[in-house]
């Protein structure tokens, strides 16, 4: 009789906890739930190529220091897609250029950018990992929209009517350019904001 208290009991525990964590999953994935105006992006974003021509290391790195003006468009999430409509800003920034020799600096050139971000339309399904994290199935918010998308996630942050969007990537792939095996790596630490509707 002990023995079937004491395994009621336990089976009782872990059915709250479950249910306590399932509450606590919904009620943060509710608080995403809306449409958030895009107000601004900004922060780094780099790319580099590598290669050995002639036993040389030759490297090239592109580095955008960037912010945003004249924002675009609406975010519509949902419990399960993040939707991107008309999303699109001016930017202004510092593009600098390096280039390196088997590994030792050779010449930098910065020089100013302003570009336009034509308004643009991309989904994804995500979930949400933990209290603070997103993991997306396709493109993450202000990266290429095409439709083959990459999977990745971001921080995040709700602080009253704001959202905020931590970016940190850092990818790296190998190919095959006319014999010449090239290493590309791009980076990124930028940070997406909006605002509840």
């Amino acid at each position: 009789m002990k023995k079937t208290s004491t395994l009621a009991t336990i089976l009782f525990a872990i059915v709250f906890l479950f249910s306590c964590k399932k509450e606590a999953n919904q009620s943060t994935s509710s608080a995403l739930v809306g449409n958030w105006k895009f107000v601004s992006s900004g922060g780094t974003t780099s790319a580099s190529t590598s290669f050995t021509l002639l036993g040389t290391v030759i490297k090239a790195e592109t580095i955008l220091n960037y912010t945003s003006s004249n924002p675009k468009g609406v975010y519509k999430i949902s419990q399960t897609a993040f939707s991107g409509e008309g999303v699109g800003y001016d930017y202004q920034g510092n593009l600098t250029v390096k280039q390196y020799e088997d590994n030792i600096f050779q010449s930098e050139d910065t020089n100013p950018v302003n570009t336009t971000i034509p308004p643009t339309n991309a989904s994804s399904n995500y979930k949400l990992v933990g209290t603070d994290s997103i993991y997306f199935e396709g493109n993450a918010p202000g990266t290429n929209t095409g439709a083959s998308g990459t999977p990745g996630g971001c921080k995040y942050k709700i602080e009253g009517t704001k959202l905020s969007l931590f970016m940190n990537t850092n990818t790296t792939k190998t190919s095959n350019q006319g014999g010449i095996i090239t290493t590309d790596n791009q980076k990124a630490l930028v940070t997406i904001v909006m605002e509840k509707q």
